[in-house]
């Protein structure tokens, strides 16, 4: 007998797989997202596998329901550094919509060629409509379509289970594919339960539900979580201690190259250490963060012409708003001016509250050597030191202190964090 697991989003349930966990789900749930539901709160996600009016008071209130959960928000990102971006969802659409397009038209021209009575003329009539609908559907407008249908499904108070409506395009589709496009279309704080209730009854499981263990190494299509190579071991561990602070769902998907095992530092070394893992051929996603600066932006040339494999990605720190005019001191004396390219280090995104001295005005970035290869100055913060044992002061407020995060400015972090998940999420473009 067929058994099914089920995602529910809401309570309500949107899609469904076939006797068995795909080692897939690894990519959006992890360990800690594991709950067990009982009595009355487990009747919601009951229906599919149980009989309820079959069952009295006291079995009611005894029912257990195995499942993982997750927000809307956190599948995303996770989805997303795993190099799941729309893109991959798009593509998958119009391909699928191009074999249903050609299967529609072959069931068109068949019935032409077959005698016809009442039964038959209707079914050309809904063969046709198919055929139209296809003929015309664009991706917005299946995404709209997909949110109509998820809002039908949330109105009913006992959903069809196997009606997939408009995502019957997607069905027996990779789950990391099909749950990018239902976090992308859902609310960011909706919850996405998978239950695998009646795969463990049903015996397909082995007893043994331990197959979610975090993000797999399978090869279909990554190879695991990506590599994040920064220019430097403090960089590494600001972006490292940002994401389980500002996003803890995310700590476990991203690794950060360790540069407490004697990996050697710098913009120059960074470039060679993407060199190596190139000719090495690492499988996973490899990112490397380069910081905003004269010295990082002329390192970077010396990647020349290679051609780097296309789940490597280069990129700088993005530009900042308030470096568009920042204090400098230099030959010319102090002037406010547009610092970033040219004195973007991971400093300078700490936040206003670390680089604020105590009169309110911001430490400034003073000149220094000059890069022939790019015609450029480097610039760098001024008291370089006392600004990273600053950030560690609100790092460690931040972790202990309730409240603490709302009031501090993470703003520079976070547009860093932004960047390299949209970065990651074209790993396979």
């Amino acid at each position: 007998m067929a058994s099914y697991a089920s995602i529910f989003l809401n309570d309500k349930e949107v899609f469904s797989y076939r006797n068995e966990v795909h080692s897939e789900v690894n990519y959006f749930f992890s360990p800690s997202d594991r709950v067990e539901i009982v009595g009355q709160e487990a009747i919601k996600y009951a229906h599919g596998y149980f009989a309820l009016e079959d069952y009295d008071e006291d079995e009611l209130e005894a029912l257990e329901v195995i499942a993982y959960q997750a927000s809307a928000e956190v599948v995303r990102d996770r989805l997303t550094v795993l190099g799941y971006g729309m893109k991959i969802v798009e593509d998958v659409f119009v391909e699928m919509r191009q074999i249903l397009l050609e299967s529609s038209q072959r069931t068109v021209e068949y019935l032409a060629e077959m005698e016809s009575d009442s039964d038959h003329q209707v079914y050309v009539q809904q063969s046709k409509q198919s055929l139209r609908y296809y003929q015309e559907l664009t991706f917005p407008q299946w995404l709209e379509d997909v949110k109509t249908h998820l809002s039908e499904k949330a109105g009913m108070e006992v959903p069809d289970q196997r009606d997939l409506g408009v995502l019957d395009l997607f069905e027996s589709m990779d789950q990391r594919v099909v749950m990018r496009l239902l976090s992308e279309v859902a609310a960011p704080g909706d919850i996405f339960t998978l239950d695998l209730t009646e795969l463990s009854e049903g015996g397909w499981l082995d007893g043994d539900i331990s197959v979610i263990t975090g993000p797999d190494i399978d090869g279909k299509p990554n190879a695991g979580p990506p590599i994040v190579i920064t220019e430097g071991r403090f960089d590494a561990r600001v972006l490292q201690e940002s994401i389980k602070l500002l996003k803890p769902h995310l700590a476990g998907y991203v690794r950060f190259l360790d540069y407490d095992v004697g990996n050697e530092g710098g913009a120059a070394a960074a470039v060679r250490m993407v060199k190596s893992f190139a000719a090495a051929g690492i499988a996973n996603p490899v990112l490397a963060l380069f910081d905003n600066d004269s010295a990082a932006r002329e390192a970077v040339l010396g990647f020349g012409t290679i051609n780097l494999p296309r789940h490597f990605r280069i990129m700088h720190y993005p530009d900042l708003g308030f470096a568009s005019s920042y204090p400098t001191l230099g030959p010319q004396g102090s002037v406010d001016m547009d610092v970033n390219g040219l004195a973007g280090s991971i400093e300078l995104y700490l936040g206003r509250d670390v680089l604020s001295r105590e009169d309110g005005s911001l430490l400034p970035v003073q000149w220094k050597g000059y890069m022939g290869k790019i015609k450029a100055y480097q610039g760098e913060i001024l008291d370089k030191s006392a600004v990273q044992k600053a950030f560690e002061r609100k790092l460690d407020t931040a972790n202990k202190t309730p409240g603490a995060l709302a009031a501090q400015d993470w703003s520079g972090i976070l547009s860093i964090i932004d960047a390299l998940m949209d970065a990651l999420s074209r790993s396979f473009d």
